[in-house]
């Protein structure tokens, strides 16, 4: 039973007639998606246990097989599912932080000035990036590298970030 759920990844669409499915993978390696077994999707507010396989490596991500299913039909439920493991599966770091556990921080500069929380985590293909929403209720993006992220301690960020109204 899943009591902790932590998004891994996502199915795309149906590949061939076998029942095959694509996987889109936010684990780092990528490939780390499937050593997580079982994993879960979410279907009307229940979790419901699920096994992949990997079956090849594409440039977009994954083709896979789910355990059980061996045709189109049966597949195209899975469709746009998100994947989930539960937290507890996750090794635990001697140093760093997981995505996940930056997501509700509190971001503040060196100036001691709350720039806001953390809403969400992107990768913009060159780094990664923290989603910030202000007090004021717009949005704010800051580079996740070490030009910028000070330190992360006790659920608070400090960047070297120039506060912006």
């Amino acid at each position: 039973m899943i009591t902790q759920p932590i998004e891994i990844g996502k199915f795309g669409r149906i590949h061939a007639l076998n029942g095959y499915i694509r996987v889109f993978s936010y684990t780092d390696p990528q490939e780390n998606i499937f050593t997580y077994q079982p994993c879960y999707i979410q279907q009307d507010n229940t979790f419901t246990t699920v096994s992949i396989e990997l079956i090849r490596t594409t440039k977009q991500g994954f083709i896979a097989s789910v355990d059980g299913i061996d045709n189109p039909e049966d597949v195209q439920s899975y469709v746009d599912k998100v994947i989930f493991i539960d937290k507890t599966m996750l090794p635990k770091l001697e140093e760093g932080h997981y995505w996940h556990d930056l997501v509700n921080n509190k971001v503040i500069n060196l100036s001691n000035k709350n720039l806001g929380i953390v809403t969400a985590i992107h990768d913009n293909g060159a780094h990664d990036l923290l989603l910030i929403k202000k007090e004021n209720g717009k949005s704010l993006y800051i580079p996740y590298i070490d030009q910028y992220i000070v330190k992360v301690e006790n659920n608070i960020i400090t960047v070297d970030w120039e506060y912006e109204d």
